[in-house]
């Protein structure tokens, strides 16, 4: 039977935690902003940017949330967290995936593989409807994933296992795949004759295989909650925390979420757009809690009253 935090989850899904752990308006404005210059920077200079991409996204998880919006249930984020660079069996340098999102309905998990090229490369050559060789190579990136769902079945299995073990939602799902290329930006494919463009691009993606250009990225920049993004650490196999979506309260369903993850406190105490107060109360928050056992989760979410949308306003108005 699924708890009453986990209910309670699901009726408010793109509500969550309304009153205490949406990030301000001012946040969202702030990180997309820096997103659109990068893009920018690199599309006016014509440089290559990726490392400084992946950097940003890692540290501002939300950001790359816009590169799922042509898959399904894109607004669900299983976990609320971002992976950097799955370490999966058999893809090593840049075969290896640069994020993973995982999305969910009621009946199935979507684990969403994502490429991200620097957005100045070319689409096509020229005025030609004739595909870039730099895209053409991406593209085939996402097909040697495709040819190899064996060992990433076995890698989604290991972070059902490990990373999301013990989530309220953790109920068994179909398993789907998604990959994505995030390439290039929309000005690329108004230069070439659009409906002879857009139908050579659609001979290559279909079904599970994705195209999304950083004016996606950006036109669908959604305001999110809390979230973590992570890095597996093969030493001590342990989850990471790299970066986060600020958020002011760690109660039953953020341990839901995060307690599987390490590193958070050092996350918090880095992050520039929590007050001190904010984050003292949060690492108590998450040191108290996750010395806590499932059980003993289960039966203090048994015990506390609803939540209330009025609740801990203050901590709102100092994100804002």
């Amino acid at each position: 039977m699924p708890s009453k935090s986990y209910v309670m989850k699901m009726r408010t899904q793109n509500f969550k935690d309304i009153s205490v752990n949406l990030p301000s308006v001012n946040y969202n404005q702030k990180i997309k902003q820096g997103l659109e210059n990068l893009i920018n920077s690199s599309i006016d200079k014509n440089k290559l940017i990726e490392r400084e991409l992946q950097a940003y996204f890692e540290q501002h998880p939300s950001a790359i949330l816009g590169a799922l919006s042509g898959v399904e249930s894109n607004h669900n984020i299983y976990g609320n967290l971002v992976i950097s660079q799955p370490q999966i069996k058999d893809f090593t340098g840049d075969r290896k995936p640069d994020f993973l999102v995982v999305t969910y309905n009621s009946l199935q998990l979507f684990f969403n593989f994502i490429e991200i090229e620097s957005p100045n490369k070319s689409i096509f050559n020229g005025t030609k409807v004739e595909l870039h060789g730099d895209f053409t190579h991406a593209y085939n990136q996402l097909k040697q994933w495709t040819a190899n769902e064996a060992s990433i079945k076995l890698h989604c299995q290991y972070l059902q296992d490990h990373l999301f073990k013990g989530n309220f939602n953790e109920a068994r799902k179909t398993i789907k795949f998604n990959y994505i290329l995030v390439y290039g930006h929309q000005d690329q494919l108004t230069q070439t004759p659009s409906t002879r463009s857009t139908e050579l691009l659609n001979t290559y993606f279909d079904r599970n295989l994705h195209f999304c250009t950083y004016s996606r990225v950006l036109r669908d920049f959604p305001g999110t909650f809390g979230m973590f993004s992570v890095k597996r650490n093969a030493e001590d196999d342990t989850f990471k925390a790299i970066g986060m979506v600020p958020f002011t309260n760690y109660g039953s369903d953020e341990w839901s979420d995060f307690h599987n993850v390490t590193g958070k406190v050092d996350v918090v105490l880095q992050n520039p757009d929590l007050t001190d107060k904010q984050k003292s109360k949060l690492i108590l928050q998450i040191e108290e809690l996750d010395k806590k056992s499932i059980t003993e989760i289960h039966k203090m979410v048994s015990e506390e009253p609803p939540s209330e949308f009025g609740e801990d306003l203050d901590d709102l108005d100092e994100l804002i």
